[in-house]
């Protein structure tokens, strides 16, 4: 699969899971429409950075770690999203949010080596 067009539009499947997954996992109409809104705009970004990263893991090998990391980086956002808004809270949620974030940007600097 190494098309420049498949890779480079990669980013868009991943802006449409992360609006699903917000839906299904952080949207919580009982907070507040500022609050529910800046969370989905920042799913998007978050997304679309993921999502180049994983379009260029496709065209080349290289990008495999960032690609990685972009995607631990959106899954530690998505479980912060959903205990801060949803409340949804368990044992050391916050110590699994920040090892998976921790490890998602290390995989995204060690990229550029």
């Amino acid at each position: 699969m190494n098309n420049p067009i498949t890779g480079s539009l990669f980013w868009v499947v991943y802006v449409l899971a992360s609006s699903f997954l917000w839906v299904m996992f952080i949207n919580n109409p009982a907070k507040s429409r500022t609050l529910n809104l800046g969370s989905l705009i920042y799913a998007w970004l978050i997304s679309v950075m993921a999502g180049a990263a994983g379009g260029l893991a496709i065209q080349d090998p290289r990008f495999t770690l960032s690609a990685i990391g972009g995607g631990l980086f959106l899954l530690s956002d998505l479980i912060l999203g959903n205990r801060e808004l949803r409340d949804n809270g368990w044992l050391l949620v916050h110590d699994v949010v920040w090892v998976l974030y921790i490890a998602g940007q290390a995989l995204i600097v060690t990229t550029s080596l």
